[in-house]
């Protein structure tokens, strides 16, 4: 017996009476979905583990050829393991020992805090530091102190800061 109506616009109550009417003891998922339009094995599957309770009295074969073991692929032969020349260099090069100090950083000489101008953002000019110091929107006011190199957006103290180590 065939199912005319299709698989996707059943709700969960119509698929397990499809499954039941079509059922015959000895059928597979495979041929249980050839049997209802839009149906597919893995939907069947999907339907008996979820509503096992339902099917109590209609169980499913196991898939053809087999007996339930998977077959074990043959293992794959790995390729050699190419290591690069640089980490051979690492691994040859000389090694600090535990017991000496870590080289010091070189430490830069902190900016001093400029007087800052207050000047609008329409007010100021190219060569002129653009961090915010106060308000926003329209009531901001920048930093305007001088920049020391054309293109650089912000003073030497605001750079210091806007750039981390």
């Amino acid at each position: 017996m065939t199912i005319h109506k299709d698989w996707r616009i059943m709700d969960p109550a119509e698929k397990i009476a499809a499954i039941k009417r079509v059922y015959e003891p000895g059928y597979s998922a495979s041929q249980i979905a050839s049997l209802i339009p839009g149906a597919v094995r893995n939907g069947i599957i999907s339907i008996y583990h979820r509503k096992a309770s339902e099917f109590v009295n209609c169980p499913l074969l196991p898939r053809q050829g087999g007996n339930g073991q998977r077959k074990k692929r043959p293992e794959k032969q790995r390729a050699p393991r190419i290591v690069r020349t640089s980490t051979i260099k690492a691994a040859l090069a000389p090694r600090r020992k535990a017991s000496e100090p870590k080289p010091p950083k070189p430490v830069a000489e902190p900016v001093i805090n400029p007087e800052f101008r207050m000047i609008a953002l329409i007010d100021l000019g190219r060569d002129e530091c653009k961090w915010p110091v106060e308000g926003a929107g329209e009531h901001a006011r920048f930093c305007g102190c001088v920049t020391h190199e054309p293109g650089k957006s912000y003073c030497e103290f605001h750079h210091q800061i806007s750039v981390q180590p």
